[in-house]
């Protein structure tokens, strides 16, 4: 809503927030656009920013920088229309081909690497040899025949004013290929000459992926000029070795992310500079993509002990630079205390997340070996993600028959407005998610009305409330109700939310929508929010339902839902969770930390993150030991002032209520006591 706007100074909230005024004046100069194939001018001025890319060691050169384009927001609305209406018709009854991973929903660099990558390792174990070549289009942007764009938008059934409007509008095309030998290299030469386009030589690489040693190949030639072999090439942003040992992309991806921290380290010290929280979410949000992309393709390096202690170095610059330790704290203590992996596990973590989210998007290849065997070797996922998943191709929904009311959040003016069921049919729907099980509950007093429906354990909490409505519109539907005035109360907003899109990508969602429709064409239907728990009976009811569906009732194939991707995610976090604690429990060392730590939890890391670095690194220093007086505590003891020091008594007697501390644990009895009394006896004063 708050981006730049264009030359022509419009701003996306005035479209938004425009209303009918806006589009009453609006939608003649789309339309007069759209049939007339004409681009106002005012729309093609484009301004653009150069930002430098970071990194570079010079910015002399333009290639340092990289350009934004500002350009009319009036204009991407009608690209954004356009392109929706192709999308609902063209690619349905003419699809793109499958080896495009650029512009398509559930495609990216990840499923072309995929696919790359599980070609060559599948040749590895035929012990067969691979060829890549690499192809460089020389000015793809620039050098595109204009009847090439036309030709293709007419072999996909797109309409003649829509080909007419976009060819007046695009000036860019972006066209990439990767085949294999020589007689494919003939192919894109063909290709390139009859659009108006010429391969780049100097910049076409070519990679022969094998493990033999002694192989002779004749090097094969484009434009009569031979292609010489590498040792390595960059693809999409991942390096790739000829044996698929990701050595280079490692250590490349290592010294980036360290670049990174570097940069950003100028921003805080060890007791100023931004709060721990912030410095967490750079570690997170920034450093985290950088080392983990791609790693889909690369990830079974770490099982390479040279690998990992590659990465390793990675996984203490983080906690040092949110807690502001000494350098000396023990790597294991830090990893407690802010309930964090080792980045070797979190890269596995990162590649089973994003290879669930391929194969319930159908875009991914299992294999016995190699980096697609991850799946295969985890058979409780795999299990799980067999079920079938709940994504699915877009769904338009333009027009919709039914009308959605979110109500007021305030629940006290629900209470005491004492709220009465409108005329009508009133149905009220609910859904109950709990550990190792999930239902979904329909009641209704007009008609009378009891379902309890039994849920995939899978389900997630929106699941099983749009899984209610479902099941309501269903019950209605059977009923054969015509001319009726239905109401359909749920306690979800985000459910309500989901039914207000235009567009989904989720089964559950498109099949509300669409049985909702049905009952709309014959009936007046109205979804409305209510708050829960608020004494309204229909919806105390309606949870009753829905706890007793996921107690005592089975799963029907009619209410099957299929596995969300947060559903995945939560799985793998819960197993990295426990994984913290079993690490913590089964190593040794850090023996300071353990006498003030039972058990590494969440809740202690948000609490520590939460506090000023100053405070922080003082307690960091207090439960681990290593701090400016950690010699003089090693040689009394890390107990003896808080149990032993008779000179303390008092101390300990204002701050825990008693003189003696036996047993003091900061993850159960919490840490603010401790630092009050470490202050109090004058502990931390070189570290304040």
């Amino acid at each position: 809503m708050y981006k730049s706007p264009g030359p022509d100074g419009i701003y996306p909230a005035l479209l938004q927030k425009g209303g009918p005024q806006l589009l009453q004046r609006l939608l003649p100069t789309l339309r007069a656009s759209l049939a007339l194939g004409h681009v106002p001018y005012k729309w093609r001025e484009v301004r653009v920013v150069f930002i430098p890319k970071p990194g570079k060691c010079s910015y002399d050169n333009a290639k340092s920088f990289r350009p934004i384009s500002l350009s009319s927001f009036l204009l991407k609305t009608l690209e954004r229309l356009v392109d929706r209406h192709i999308k609902m018709g063209a690619p349905r009854t003419n699809p793109i081909s499958l080896s495009q991973h650029a512009y398509q929903v559930g495609r990216s660099t990840e499923t072309a690497l995929h696919r790359l990558v599980g070609k060559i390792e599948g040749a590895k174990a035929r012990k067969e040899a691979t060829l890549g070549v690499f192809i460089d289009i020389e000015g793809a942007f620039d050098n595109t025949f204009f009847s090439t764009m036309e030709k293709a938008a007419a072999s996909f059934g797109i309409e003649q004013p829509i080909i007419r409007w976009i060819a007046a509008m695009l000036r860019t095309r972006t066209v990439s290929s990767s085949l294999g030998d020589s007689t494919a290299l003939d192919h894109v030469q063909r290709w390139c000459t009859s659009n108006g386009l010429k391969v780049n030589p100097g910049k076409t690489e070519m990679v022969l992926y094998t493990d033999k040693r002694k192989l002779v190949v004749k090097p094969p030639s484009i434009y009569n000029t031979v292609l010489s072999f590498s040792e390595d090439l960059k693809y999409l942003g991942l390096w790739i070795d000829r044996r698929l040992s990701w050595k280079k992309h490692i250590n490349m991806q290592t010294s980036k992310v360290i670049w990174t921290y570097w940069a950003c380290r100028r921003m805080f010290g060890s007791t100023w500079g931004l709060r721990p929280t912030v410095v967490r979410w750079i570690s997170t949000a920034i450093m985290l993509p950088q080392l983990t992309y791609a790693a889909v393709a690369w990830w079974p390096a770490m099982n390479k002990a040279c690998h990992r202690k590659t990465v390793e170095r990675l996984g203490r610059l983080a906690p040092l630079g949110i807690t502001g330790a000494l350098r000396t704290t023990p790597t294991s203590a830090l990893e407690a205390l802010l309930f964090m992996q080792p980045p070797h596990l979190i890269i596995r973590d990162v590649v089973l997340s994003t290879a669930a989210r391929l194969k319930l998007t159908g875009t991914w290849s299992e294999a016995k070996r190699g980096h697609a065997s991850l799946l295969t070797e985890d058979r409780v996922l795999l299990g799980s993600l067999s079920k079938g998943g709940d994504t699915c191709r877009t769904e338009w929904h333009p027009h919709k028959r039914f009308k959605v009311n979110l109500g007021t959040v305030d629940t006290q003016a629900w209470v005491h407005s004492k709220w009465s069921p409108p005329h009508g049919l009133v149905w009220y729907t609910d859904g109950s998610k709990r550990c190792g099980g999930a239902g979904a509950g329909v009641w209704s007093n007009r008609p009378s009305v009891e379902k309890a429906l039994g849920l995939d354990p899978h389900a997630t909490p929106l699941q099983t409330e749009l899984a209610a409505l479902r099941a309501c519109a269903r019950i209605i539907l059977a009923r054969q109700d015509k001319g009726k005035v239905i109401h359909i109360y749920s306690d979800s907003r985000w459910a309500l939310g989901a039914l207000l899109k235009h567009e989904s990508g989720s089964r559950l969602v498109n099949d509300c929508i669409e049985l909702m429709n049905k009952v709309a064409t014959c009936n007046k239907l109205k979804v409305s929010w209510i708050p829960g728990h608020a004494g309204i009976l229909g919806n105390e009811k309606a949870d009753m339902l829905a706890k007793q569906g996921y107690q005592t009732m089975k799963p029907g194939d009619e209410d099957h839902v299929g596995v969300h991707s947060d559903y995945i995610n939560e799985t793998i976090q819960k197993r990295a969770d426990r994984g913290v604690v079993e690490r913590w429990n089964s190593r040794m060392g850090a023996r300071h930390t353990r006498s003030l730590l039972r058990e590494p939890s969440r809740k202690l890391d948000d609490e520590l993150v939460s506090l000023s670095r100053v405070k922080l690194r003082a307690l960091l220093g207090l439960i681990t030991g290593h701090w400016l007086l950690a010699a003089y505590l090693a040689r009394i003891g890390p107990h003896h002032l808080s149990t032993k020091c008779s000179g303390l008594d008092e101390l300990r007697l204002d701050i825990f209520e008693t003189t003696c501390l036996k047993d003091l644990y900061v993850d159960r009895d919490g840490f603010k006591g401790l630092y009050e009394f470490a202050r109090g006896a004058q502990m931390l004063t070189p570290l304040d």
